[in-house]
C-alpha cells in the first residue's frame, strides 16, 4: 500500500501538469463544455479471405476482396469449409494520411439582363485576398500558418508545391502574406492594448537577423500575459524600446536582469518584478561543484509547487501569505548561511549575489496574487520567433519584419487564449476583405463561447418542448 507520503508526491506531481494561473487563458469555458480532442475522420475498411485470386485481383493488391459466404479451409479435410460469422471482427487501427493537393476554382459568374431596361447584372464572385488575384485568402492562410507556426521557409514551400504540381515563386508567396498583413494591420494594437489593461505583464526580447547591409542583427520585443502577445520588431536592444512598448502602463512588469530594463525601478507607476526561475536557474548551474546549491534549487521547486496547488486568485492569495511567505524564509536563511563562504567569481558566488541584488523585488509577489513567479510565460512568447530564425536565418528588411511581428503577434495571441490560430486568421481576413469590424483573438473567443452557450441553450430549451410531460 502506498504512503501518505506517496500519495502527496502522486497529488503534486499530478498539479504541476497543470498550468499555473497566470499561464491560464481568461476565456471560462462554457458551462457543461468539456474540452475534447480533435475527432479525426473514420473510414471503415473490411478484409475478406479471398477463396481464389482472379487475374484482376493478383495485379490489384489493394482491391477489398468480395465477401463469399463459405470458402474452402485449407486444414486437409475436403468436406471442411470456412463460414463467415456476420458481425465478428478482429479489428485495429492505422493513421492515414492524404496528401495536400492544389486545385483551380473557376468562378463563373451569371450574368443577368433587365426584361425593360437592359442593364446587365452581374452576380457577385468570391471574397478575393487581392483584386484580380489569382489566390484564395484560404491559401494565403495557409503559407502564413506554415511559415510562423510550422516554422517552413517560403522556399520549402515552393519546393513542396511543386512537388504537387503548382509552379509558384517566393515573390509571390510572400506576397500572399504581406496581402493579409494590410488586411489585419489594425488588430496587432488592439491586442496591445488589451494586454496592457491587465494588472501585470511580462518583458522579453530575442536576437533576430535581418538582411542589412549596416546592421545585421535586430530584436524582435514582446510583451504578453494571458491576454495575448504582443511583437515588436527594432534593430536595437536599447532600453527605449521598452519605454515604447510600455508607454501608458500601470501595473506589475516581470522580466529578466537585463539592464535595459533597470529604469522600471524607478516609476512610480509600475511595479517592477524579477523573476524566480533565474534565480533558481543559477543555483542549478551551481550544484554541481557546491551541494549546497541542489537544496536551494529544492526549496524553490517547492515555491512553485505551491503556485499549483491554488485553484483561483483568491485561494492563491491565501496560500502565498501563509506558505509562500514560510519557504521564502526557508530560502533566505539556506541562502544567507552561504553568505561570505565562497568566491565571488564562483558560480554559486554569482548565484548569491544575483539573489541579493533583486531580493526585494523577488518578494514582492507575496503580497499581490496577480504578481507571477517567474517570467516563464515571456520567454515561452520568444519560442515561435527563435524556431523561426533557425529555419528561415533572417529577414530581408524590416518591412518583411514587420510583416513577421504581425502573424506572430495573431498567431502567439491564438495560443495564449486557446482559439485555433489558423481559423481565426481566415475568419478575420474574410471580415477585413468585406468591411467587417476585426476581433482580437479574446474578442474572437469570447464571441464563440457566447454562440456555443446560446446553441447549447436552444438545443436544450427545444428537447425540453419535445419532452411529453408526466401525466
Amino acid at each position: 500500500m502506498p504512503s501518505d507520503v506517496d500519495k502527496e508526491k502522486d497529488e503534486k506531481k499530478k498539479s504541476k501538469k497543470s498550468k499555473l494561473l497566470h499561464n491560464q487563458s481568461p476565456l471560462s469555458p462554457v458551462d457543461g463544455e468539456e474540452k475534447n480532442e480533435i475527432q479525426l475522420e473514420e473510414e471503415i475498411v473490411h478484409h475478406c479471405i479471398p477463396e481464389d485470386k482472379t487475374e484482376s485481383e493478383a495485379s490489384n493488391p489493394l482491391q477489398t476482396p468480395e465477401l463469399k459466404s463459405t470458402i474452402k479451409c485449407n486444414c486437409g479435410n475436403p468436406n471442411c469449409t470456412l463460414n463467415a460469422v456476420i458481425g465478428w471482427h478482429e479489428e485495429s487501427a492505422e493513421f492515414e494520411v492524404i496528401k495536400r493537393k492544389y486545385i483551380i476554382k473557376k468562378h463563373q459568374r451569371q450574368k443577368y439582363k433587365g426584361s425593360v431596361c437592359g442593364k446587365i447584372v452581374v452576380a457577385p464572385g468570391p471574397d478575393k485576398l487581392a483584386v484580380g488575384g489569382e489566390f484564395s485568402a484560404q491559401m494565403g492562410v495557409e503559407v502564413a500558418y506554415d511559415k510562423f507556426v510550422n516554422h517552413m521557409p517560403l522556399e520549402r514551400q515552393t519546393k513542396d508545391m511543386k512537388n504537387a504540381g503548382l509552379l509558384v515563386t517566393v515573390k509571390t508567396l510572400y506576397g500572399l502574406t504581406e496581402h493579409i498583413y494590410n488586411h489585419l494591420l489594425p488588430i496587432p494594437n488592439m491586442i496591445r492594448s488589451e494586454i496592457l489593461s491587465q494588472p501585470w505583464l511580462g518583458i522579453d526580447e530575442s536576437p533576430m537577423k535581418f538582411f542589412n547591409p549596416k546592421v545585421a542583427k535586430g530584436y524582435v520585443w514582446s510583451i504578453s500575459n494571458n491576454y495575448g502577445a504582443f511583437y515588436q520588431f527594432e534593430p536595437t536592444r536599447s532600453g527605449a524600446v521598452a519605454r515604447e512598448l510600455l508607454k501608458g502602463y500601470h501595473g506589475n512588469v516581470i522580466s529578466d536582469a537585463y539592464k535595459g530594463y533597470d529604469w522600471l525601478d524607478k516609476k512610480t507607476d509600475v511595479v517592477h518584478i524579477y523573476c524566480w526561475n533565474h534565480v533558481r536557474s543559477n543555483f542549478f548551474t551551481a550544484k554541481g561543484n557546491y551541494p549546497k546549491a541542489g537544496d536551494i534549487v529544492l526549496l524553490i521547486d517547492d515555491l512553485f509547487g505551491i503556485e499549483h496547488e491554488a485553484k483561483s486568485f483568491e485561494e492563491l492569495k491565501e496560500l502565498r501569505l501563509d506558505k509562500s511567505k514560510k519557504k521564502i524564509e526557508e530560502i533566505e536563511a539556506a541562502i544567507d548561511a552561504l553568505a561570505g563562504k565562497h568566491l565571488e567569481s564562483s558560480s554559486i558566488g554569482t548565484a548569491i549575489s544575483y539573489f541579493n541584488c533583486r531580493r526585494p523585488r523577488l518578494k514582492l509577489f507575496i503580497d499581490d496574487p496577480y504578481i507571477p513567479l517567474s517570467n516563464n510565460g515571456s520567454e515561452q512568447a520568444q519560442r515561435d520567433p527563435v524556431m523561426g530564425r533557425n529555419n528561415f536565418l533572417y529577414f530581408r528588411s524590416i518591412n518583411g519584419a514587420d510583416v513577421g511581428m504581425l502573424f506572430y503577434t495573431l498567431f502567439g495571441s491564438c495560443k495564449r487564449i486557446g482559439v485555433n490560430g489558423k481559423t481565426y486568421l481566415l475568419v478575420q481576413t474574410i471580415k477585413a476583405i468585406r468591411g467587417e469590424k476585426l476581433e482580437t483573438p479574446y474578442q474572437y473567443g469570447i464571441r464563440l463561447r457566447e454562440e456555443i452557450s446560446k446553441g447549447v441553450t436552444q438545443e436544450l430549451q427545444t428537447l425540453k418542448e419535445q419532452t411529453p410531460s408526466s401525466p
